[in-house]
Order: C-alpha cells, then sequence, then structure tokens
C-alpha cells in the first residue's frame, strides 16, 4: 500500500483540485462573504488556493502516528438521496487483524497535516475506483484546522469546553425547537413545521434501516478484501 503523501505526489494537481471543486462547491455564505468578486473571478480564486494548498501539503514530510499504529483510508458504498454513493473512513490495521468484525471506523477530523499524510490507502478495488475523490476528502478535512493549522488547538479547545458546558450544565443544551427559534430570531430562518404521521414515521425508520444495512454489507466486504490484501503482502514478504 502507498502512503496518502505518495498519491498526492503522483496525481497532477489539476486533476484533483477539479474534483476538490466538483465534491465540494462553496455554499450561500461563502458566496455572500465574495460577493465584491465575479462568479468566474471567483472559482479562479478558490480553484488556485487549492492548488496551492495541495503544493504545500507535497512539501510536508509525513509522520508516523502518536500512537505508532498503522492506519488505513478505506472506501465503501452508502445510500445518499436514494441513489449509490461512495463514502471513507480509517481503520486501524491491529484492530482489523485482531477481529474483523468489531473492528472501528474512525474520522480523521483535526489529525494533523503531517500525520494524515502517512496513513495508508488501501488497495482495495473500490478505494483506488475511487482515489481522486478520497484525496479530495483529505484535502476537505485538512482544510478544516486552517492552511497552516492555526485552528486546530483553537477547535479542540471549543470542542472541550462545549463537551464539559454540556455534562456540567444540561439544562444549557437546546432542544432543535430552541434553535429553530434562535435561528429564526437571528437570521430570519423560517423553521419547517410540517408532522409526519405516525406511519409515515414509521417508513422513514425503515428506509434508514435499509440504508444502514447497505452501508454495513459494503464496510463488511471492503474490510474483507483490504484484510486478504495484507494478509497476502505478510505472506509474500514472509516469503
Amino acid at each position: 500500500m502507498k502512503t496518502v503523501h505518495e498519491y498526492l505526489c503522483e496525481i497532477d494537481s489539476e486533476e484533483l483540485a477539479n474534483q476538490y471543486m466538483a465534491d465540494f462547491p462553496p455554499d450561500d455564505l461563502e458566496w455572500l462573504s465574495h460577493k465584491d468578486m465575479l462568479i468566474g473571478e471567483y472559482y479562479d480564486h478558490r480553484k488556485q488556493a487549492i492548488r496551492t494548498f495541495i503544493d504545500k501539503l507535497r512539501s510536508i514530510k509525513p509522520c508516523q502516528s502518536e500512537d505508532g499504529e498503522t492506519k488505513i483510508f478505506i472506501a465503501y458504498r452508502i445510500i445518499e438521496d436514494f441513489c449509490k454513493d461512495v463514502d471513507f473512513s480509517m481503520v486501524y490495521e491491529k484492530e482489523l487483524k485482531e477481529d474483523l468484525s468489531n473492528a472501528k471506523f474512525y474520522s480523521c477530523i483535526l489529525v494533523p497535516h503531517e500525520e494524515i499524510l502517512g496513513y495508508y490507502v488501501a488497495n482495495n478495488k473500490l478505494t483506488q475506483h475511487y482515489l481522486h475523490k478520497l484525496l479530495s476528502f483529505l484535502i476537505h478535512e485538512a482544510l478544516i484546522i486552517g492552511f497552516e493549522q492555526e485552528r486546530r488547538e483553537e477547535i479542540i479547545r471549543s470542542l472541550e469546553e462545549a463537551e464539559e458546558q454540556a455534562r456540567n450544565h444540561p439544562e444549557s443544551v437546546l432542544s432543535m425547537e430552541e434553535v429553530d427559534q434562535m435561528l429564526h430570531e437571528e437570521f430570519g430562518y423560517i423553521p419547517d413545521t410540517d408532522k409526519e404521521t405516525d406511519e409515515e414515521e414509521e417508513l422513514r425508520g425503515k428506509a434508514g434501516e435499509a440504508q444502514m444495512k447497505y452501508s454495513d454489507f459494503s464496510k463488511k466486504m471492503e474490510l474483507e478484501e483490504l484484510l486478504r490484501d495484507i494478509q497476502q503482502g505478510s505472506a509474500n514478504n514472509k516469503g
């Protein structure tokens, strides 16, 4: 298997930037914050920023994760808006070898850039098919903590404070109705007051269960393929 950094250095940055722009188009708030620019101008500006970030990631020396564990990114199928789609997660090689049925899927949000770059990418057929999309996803995850990782400590501190607040003052946690009301007062948001019948709610629950079953089946297949590849690689090294 190759690392994220190796693939980033191999694949054309223009292709990756195009993939990113397709996967993560600007939202309304982003457009509003650049309303002084024409749409085409902002598109070019944003795309250039992504190319610059890709070049920055390429220049970083990958490092091993703090816990010393081998971590691997893998793709699996999901259902999104009633259509076939794909999602990505990270798995621990150790957990996979110990008990595939209990191997967990992890996020890489807030992980330092140099560590993510050292993670491996599965050789699975599905993961390789969506390689550009995986790298686009990882670029997006890396950008959450900032171009220079300047927001990482701030985000971690905010999450810890919010967790402590919820734990020590549960009465301060807002309900969805209270959140809707706050958004309405501050931003003019019109809450959705439509109510389902009991039968509709039950059917929607069954649809959600079917989506989860589909995703879980795909995860199991992909983990089995990944484990076979790891075992085959170990056997070849011994040989």
